[in-house]
């Protein structure tokens, strides 16, 4: 066996994998020199499939393949397109990690404006109503004062957010 070489045993291709193919031939490329009349069985096994030089299952079907040692320049377009596919997929789950990322800040600040919505307007009831003991301008006073400072409050946290959830579309 060529030292740099390591044997085929067995892969397992998902049927549904866009990158199947290369690593089947990135896979053979492993073959060592010589390995071309060695026998190769395919096993399916509902969408899985399975490529292995023994019998994998009852369902085991003989594949002939036929490989001829790539040059170079085909080993390192081949690494470079598994690279690249590898970048691709890396930038992709990124950009949708920060999707989900921004759709949570957005749901943040509108749940933030709800319920900022919500304990401004029962002191609002509050003010408006009084109590039985305290109907008076102080009483409404006080009231309005707490609402500003409820308002202030949840408005900061609201500006907080929004700061953030600008940094993460920025990105």
């Amino acid at each position: 066996m060529h030292p740099d070489r390591i044997p085929l045993t067995t892969i397992a291709l998902p049927t549904a994998a866009p990158a199947a193919a290369v690593s089947l031939i990135l896979a053979l490329m492993a073959v060592p020199a010589g390995a071309t009349d060695q026998q190769m069985y395919r096993c399916q096994d509902g969408d899985d499939v399975t490529f292995s030089q023994a019998p994998c299952g009852d369902n085991a079907r003989e594949v002939s393949v036929e490989y001829t040692e790539p040059s170079e320049s085909e080993a390192a377009a081949a690494s470079a397109r598994a690279a690249s596919q590898t970048a691709a997929a890396r930038k992709a789950a990124a950009a949708d990690d920060r999707e989900q990322r921004i759709a949570a800040k957005e749901r943040e600040i509108q749940d933030l404006k709800a319920e900022r919505d919500r304990a401004v307007g029962e002191l609002a009831v509050e003010r408006q109503h009084g109590t039985e003991d305290r109907a008076d301008d102080t009483y409404r006073l006080e009231k309005r004062v707490e609402m500003q400072g409820v308002m202030d409050d949840y408005n900061t946290r609201i500006e907080d957010l929004e700061a953030e959830l600008s940094d993460l579309r920025q990105r």
